[in-house]
């Protein structure tokens, strides 16, 4: 049973208390979700009622919906339903996997609460509950964002059409100037060696010593990269440290950018080991001081941001 317009956990019980199944159920409210930031009653039902593999009718103790993707459904489990002292027999063990496993298959993000947990660690409950709601958020940011990059393609372009519309001016004059040295050399009785060797000098000055990404324009600094978790973005920064581990699980490569391990205010730029010869190019030309930028998934490991390279990038 769900609730509109309601913000306060005491507006929500008045509503919804006399549909609870236990005491324990009205201290979640009143003890853990109460403690949520940014958190809005309207989005939290009680006694939803969900149907199993075999026809069953059931109730999940509370839900948690926003938008379209954020699907939590929570249950508040007592050790002994029954009140013999011994715990769930085998029978209602099996029904409680069933119970749990038919929740997953609709496609909710099952999370459980113990009562005692409820009774006497509810701040504990909640910082796992608001870990999820987090995770289950940046994810309805994350598909929102591809699907709205496929459907607003044309308004993406022509935000870029006209940088990009100069730069393949720019290089088609660059190009053109290339190919008229090419000729002047050549009319002029040189070698054709040394005609090739001064156009290779040329293409890679312009190139690997040029190479930003249009991305790359607009894209975050690396300290802002820890407010974007889960979006996928361009972040740019100094490049501090560049570290390969051959003898770690993965064979990773870390590039720091902003400072180096092991302070934790950086982003970690990481190329595993079974990517590396495709990255060839990008790990020979990125050096420490160089502004690297590079577009990817904002991670945390550890509490520090990173991304794992992917191959969209540039150099300055």
């Amino acid at each position: 049973m769900g609730s509109r317009n309601i913000d306060t956990a005491e507006a929500w019980l008045n509503e919804n208390e006399n549909n609870m199944g236990s005491k324990y159920e009205k201290m979640f409210v009143e003890n853990v979700v109460a403690r949520l930031r940014d958190f809005s009653f309207s989005s939290l039902s009680t006694q939803v009622e969900f149907y199993d593999v075999d026809g069953g009718r059931r109730y999940c103790d509370f839900t948690i919906t926003e938008g379209e993707y954020v699907r939590i459904a929570i249950e508040i489990d007592g050790y002994d339903k029954r009140g013999v002292g011994s715990g769930m027999s085998h029978e209602e063990f099996v029904d409680w996997q069933r119970r749990h496993a038919a929740l997953v298959c609709q496609g909710w993000d099952v999370v459980r609460f113990a009562n005692r947990d409820v009774r006497d660690h509810p701040r504990r409950c909640a910082l796992i509950l608001a870990s999820l709601l987090e995770q289950s958020r940046n994810k309805d940011k994350f598909d929102k964002r591809i699907e709205g990059s496929v459907l607003e393609k044309n308004s993406w372009s022509n935000r870029y059409s006209k940088k990009r519309k100069s730069r393949k001016i720019i290089l088609s004059i660059v190009m053109f100037a290339l190919l008229f040295c090419f000729f002047v050399y050549f009319i002029f009785n040189m070698s054709s060696t040394k005609v090739f060797s001064d156009i290779k000098v040329m293409i890679d000055s312009h190139f690997n010593h040029g190479l930003w990404n249009e991305g790359c324009d607009g894209s975050l600094h690396w300290k802002d990269s820890v407010n974007h978790l889960g979006e996928m973005v361009f972040v740019s920064g100094g490049v501090a440290d560049i570290v390969s581990r051959p003898d770690v699980t993965g064979h990773p490569t870390w590039i720091n950018l902003g400072n180096k391990f092991p302070r934790e205010e950086r982003l970690d730029v990481v190329i595993w080991g079974k990517d590396a010869e495709n990255f060839s190019s990008f790990l020979s030309s990125v050096r420490v001081g160089d502004t690297l930028c590079v577009r990817g998934v904002v991670e945390s490991y550890r509490g520090t941001p990173q991304i794992v390279f992917e191959g969209e990038w540039g150099l300055e």
